[in-house]
């Protein structure tokens, strides 16, 4: 029987059972019942003081907790400052001020906090002139009903890698590193391609393939040739029916 494991109550009763109605010695009793001699010796000692076989524990067993609810808001603290760094250097971080605790018993408090890893979110970055034209854009569209959203189209260009594989993680058996499935195969010069296209809630619309970098004479052949047509497809009733929103501006399309 290991060391520190709880015996059950039919465990218990059977080497009550052996130590009342047999003549066995407590070796051979904790031979037979599958259990140490001390554990046998712990069981006569409370027959024969008339102790109840049953602990007297009340609550969680166990070592006592190491740290403080001081140390824990601690803790939390430097995690919610320094939230990118990881559970290793956070836990240096914990022990340079002061509270020696391991980098296990930093996980454990941070996720009894809900802090838990995952991987960030991705936003593009905003200066403070982008945030409040966002803003002002938002609050001046803010009482726009569904029916007036349905006759919004967006468009943009967006760039896109060939042959690149971004997983960050791989579910793998001991001995799959180099499985074919378990790795991410890297071009050392990917070839990159930009595309436009216009959405609404109308559905996707017509798909342009960037020549090199989006110029004045290439974004109006888009316009010309993708959007407008594009329009006139989901909006035949004509002028002042829709509005298209670009990465550049605002226009209305009298199509």
């Amino acid at each position: 029987m290991g060391r520190g494991v709880d015996l059950s109550p039919r465990k218990k009763s059977e080497v009550k059972t052996l130590l009342l109605h047999t003549s066995h010695s407590q070796r051979k009793i904790a031979e037979l019942a599958g259990v140490s001699k001390s554990v046998v010796n712990k069981i006569k000692i409370n027959l024969d003081q008339d102790q109840p076989l049953s602990p007297k524990r009340k609550g969680k067993c166990g070592r006592k907790r190491i740290t403080t609810p001081r140390s824990d808001r601690k803790i939390r603290d430097i995690c919610l400052q320094n939230r990118k760094k990881s559970a290793g250097l956070l836990t240096q971080m914990v022990q340079e001020s002061g509270i020696q605790v391991s980098k296990r018993t930093v996980q454990r408090r941070l996720a009894e906090e809900g802090l838990t890893g995952h991987r960030p979110a991705k936003k593009p970055r905003l200066t403070e002139a982008m945030k409040k034209k966002r803003l002002a854009w938002a609050r001046e569209h803010r009482l726009m009903s569904v029916e007036d959203w349905s006759k919004v189209c967006f468009s943009d260009e967006s760039t896109f890698e060939i042959l690149a594989d971004k997983s960050n993680f791989v579910r793998r058996r001991p001995g799959e590193k180099f499985h074919p499935d378990c790795i991410v195969e890297r071009v050392k010069h990917p070839v990159k391609i930009m595309v436009w296209s216009v959405i609404s809630a109308k559905g996707v619309g017509r798909l342009y393939i960037v020549q090199g970098t989006m110029r004045q004479d290439q974004y109006k052949q888009v316009l010309d040739t993708r959007l407008l047509p594009q329009l006139r497809e989901w909006f035949p009733e004509g002028r002042n029916s829709c509005l298209c929103m670009t990465q550049h501006h605002a226009i209305k399309q009298g199509v």
